[in-house]
């Protein structure tokens, strides 16, 4: 799984801080990005990972357009990716993508899902 998360955070690395889960509150940047992998299926060499991308952005008197590029940039460089290394063949399909509402009306949050296929390498 390790593999798996270097090369989402390398596709993630986008000028905004990246997290993996949850991010502390108390220490909320203006502009970040939180991904997590939910509970998938898997069999033997294979495993369908469903990848949740949540751009999250505090407006301070701004408009939502940086918001709504890093959005458009983040699904280009995920959308239709294909990634191959020793270990594994990764493919990303998307699945999803909407605005979450947020309590607080000075935050914006985006939503992108994707199914990542993820077959094992094997040398026979």
């Amino acid at each position: 799984m390790i593999d798996v998360f270097t090369v989402i955070f390398e596709r993630l690395s986008v000028e905004w801080p990246v997290f993996f889960e949850e991010k502390d509150t108390e220490s909320f940047a203006n502009d970040y990005i939180v991904f997590k992998l939910p509970p998938s299926s898997s069999t033997k060499y294979r495993d369908n990972l469903i990848l949740e991308v949540t751009l999250w952005s505090y407006l301070e008197d701004r408009d939502t357009v940086h918001l709504e590029q890093k959005w458009a940039e983040v699904d280009k460089k995920l959308q239709h990716h294909m990634h191959l290394d020793d270990n594994q063949l990764l493919i990303f399909q998307k699945t999803s993508q909407g605005m979450i509402p947020d309590p607080d009306k000075n935050v914006r949050r985006r939503e992108l899902r994707y199914l990542v296929k993820r077959e094992e390498r094997i040398d026979y």
